[in-house]
């Protein structure tokens, strides 16, 4: 199974949208081959971002569908 490592950016309207619309040049996410790799990459990217202004609008989550693809509400 593939595993996708997410940024997501919390907008105005409170709703959290992943880099991959709202800067995919850059903020794009990146597949892992396991859960293991991608939670320990999020894990960096969520303490490095912890000491950072944008403590509180950006997180990284890792999941199996591709934010790539848009869902088609099934």
């Amino acid at each position: 199974m593939k595993y996708f490592l997410v940024v997501m950016f919390l907008m105005q309207n409170s709703t959290w949208l992943p880099g991959d619309i709202v800067a995919p040049d850059g903020w794009s996410s990146i597949q892992y081959n396991s859960l293991e790799q991608c939670e320990q990459s999020r894990d960096r990217l969520n303490e490095n971002m912890s000491k950072t202004d944008y403590a509180d609008v950006i997180k990284g989550i890792c999941q199996t569908l591709d934010p790539k693809i848009p869902a088609t509400g099934v």
